[in-house]
């Protein structure tokens, strides 16, 4: 993964998040198809091969502000390719929903996210159909903040996007 933005609702439809100004939405669109560009050029010529998926890069969270940018830049969605639900190996079945993930999870916040600043703030990528996931991080104190997408990035087109 190459590209992680974190830029809040810029339609301001958040209360934490109110529309940017002329001059900083177009700052903000600069950045937005400097960094998609970046992240293309970095796919093409990263040394290890093959990716995990071919000619293309996974880009997380895609805000309505990145988005807005790269639909009007020429960006285009196509399908997403269907893949079969891996099967859990045999005995794990009993080992589900015992509070593991929220024992890890309670863990990894107390001791490692004063790593990443002094804010102790910490995200999970949580799907909105996933209501078990949902159910562990609100018993975590968790609330839901924005919501984001996840892109496959051609990186097969050399032309920069506009």
């Amino acid at each position: 993964m190459w590209l992680y933005s974190t830029f809040e609702d810029s339609h301001g439809t958040m209360t934490a998040s109110p529309a940017l100004s002329p001059y900083d939405d177009a700052l903000c669109k600069q950045q937005i198809m400097a960094d998609l560009n970046e992240a293309g050029h970095q796919g093409r010529i990263y040394p290890i091969r093959p990716l995990a998926h071919p000619d293309r890069i996974l880009i997380g969270s895609l805000n309505n502000a990145v988005r807005d940018v790269a639909l009007s830049g020429g960006l285009r969605f196509g399908s997403t390719p269907k893949y079969e639900d891996p099967e859990l190996p045999p005995g794990m079945e009993p080992f589900r929903r015992r509070g593991l993930a929220k024992t890890v999870s309670a863990k990894l916040l107390r001791t490692k996210t004063s790593s990443f600043g002094s804010d102790n703030f910490a995200a999970a990528d949580v799907a909105p159909d996933n209501t078990s996931s949902q159910e562990m991080c609100k018993s975590l104190n968790g609330s839901v903040h924005w919501a984001g997408s996840w892109a496959l990035l051609d990186i097969t087109e050399a032309a920069p996007i506009k």
